[in-house]
Order: structure tokens, then sequence, then C-alpha cells
């Protein structure tokens, strides 16, 4: 008969072997955005957007606040380029942040929708 720490051991291979195959998943989507986000800094067209909409999530009591943006510009042959993009600001930086106002992004040529938001994450550099 079947031993029944042979189905668990069993299980537990097969969890952890699902556990690694999402890990590595996370990891190779991780570099893949990181070499795009690259290609686009160095090869991209910069330009301005400007917001059309922005949602707000704040956390607990803190400094920063996490923004998702909608923005839009124009491309290189005139076309309206919309897209969304997610930021960490300063809490206190929350009105360079309104809809009608601009800030910088770099879109790929090729593909107008993928673009790098020029927005400095707070969270790496000290606040004035």
């Amino acid at each position: 008969m079947f031993d029944s720490s042979s189905f668990a051991k069993g299980y537990a291979i097969v969890a952890m072997t699902i556990v690694a195959l999402i890990v590595v998943g996370i990891i190779i989507r991780d570099i893949r955005n990181a070499r795009m986000k690259s290609y686009i800094e160095k090869n991209g067209i910069h330009t301005h957007a400007e917001i059309v909409n922005i949602e707000i999530h704040t956390g607990k009591i803190s400094d920063y606040t996490n923004i998702k943006l909608h923005y839009r510009f124009n491309d290189y042959n005139g076309r309206n380029v919309t897209g969304v993009g997610n930021a960490v600001i300063f809490t206190s930086d929350l009105a360079q942040y309104q809809p009608g106002k601009t800030f910088g992004i770099i879109y790929n040529k090729d593909d107008p929708s993928r673009v790098v938001l020029k927005i400095e994450n707070a969270s790496l550099k000290r606040h004035k």
C-alpha cells in the first residue's frame, strides 16, 4: 500500500516547485522590464506629458505618497497617446501632480505606448 508520508513529501515537492517557478518568472519579468527601461532611456524620445487624472494611494503616516498618473502626450507623428504610470513622491510635492500639469517622459519611438516616467522615486532621495 501507499505510505501517507510519501504523499505528503510529494505534495511538498510539488508546492516548492510551483513556488520556485513563480519566483523565477517574477525575476525574469523584472530583468526584461529593466532592460526595456534602459533601452528607452538610451534611445527614446524625451517629451512632456499632460496629467489627465491622478489616483492617490497613501499608506499609514508617511512622508511618501503612491500616485497613479493618467497622462497623454503627442508622439513625433502628432498622434495622441494616453497611458498610465505609477510613481512614489513626497506628500508635500502632491500639488505638482494635478490634472493639467505636465511632467517629463521618455517614450519608445517604435512603440509610443512604452514610456518611462521621469519622476525620481522619492523614497530613494533625501527630502529637502
